[in-house]
């Protein structure tokens, strides 16, 4: 996982929750962190853990905060990536061949989460994310970063799908004005 994520999370953590005191970066890590350098994924979640702990907060909902965060950071540090479309869904629908297509080119080893996305109705998205790394929680809160950022009147329903809790999700976006078709067999 890319130092810029840890990063990211040490600032979004004295934001967010300043009464918890900055986390400590372990030893594992290397005690300093580089954006640009790649760490495992349970450091994230040793610093997860940590504000968590001292917040009383879940950890599955420090890491959808940090996630919305996380969105609007990317807006501001990558705005090339935000030029074209200004809809969450049409969006979102790309964001797999187009920014972690980019990753991918710049950095043949970063390890990104597997999302397919399919359109149920005109403004309703089925988008599937699967990862190793069970980081389904990070993932929804990006996708509300991403609702939040365009301004879009968007639902979202979050079905977990078998096999270890966080890997695989399937999430359900629709347009509020938009005919729920697929919604309520989504959210149940």
């Amino acid at each position: 996982m890319r130092g810029m994520v840890f990063t990211e999370f040490l600032d979004f953590a004295a934001q967010a929750y300043p009464e918890a005191g900055r986390p400590t970066v372990s030893a594992a890590l290397g005690g300093e962190l580089s954006p640009i350098a790649s760490y495992p994924e349970s450091g994230l979640r040793d610093l997860v853990s940590q504000v968590a702990e001292s917040t009383g907060c879940g950890e599955a909902e420090v890491l959808r905060r940090f996630g919305t965060y996380l969105f609007h950071r990317f807006a501001a540090i990558y705005p090339v990536f935000f030029l074209g479309p200004r809809d969450s869904l049409i969006f979102l629908s790309k964001v797999h061949e187009q920014a972690h297509g980019d990753l991918r080119r710049f950095h043949p080893e970063a390890e990104v989460p597997e999302l397919v996305c399919e359109w149920v109705a005109p403004r309703e998205l089925v988008l599937e994310y699967r990862s190793p790394r069970s980081l389904a929680d990070l993932a929804e809160g990006l996708i509300l970063g991403c609702i939040d950022f365009f301004g879009d009147d968007v639902r979202l329903a979050r079905q977990d799908l078998p096999g270890r809790p966080g890997e695989a999700v399937r999430f359900t976006l629709c347009e509020a004005q938009a005919a729920p078709r697929a919604f309520a067999r989504a959210a149940s």
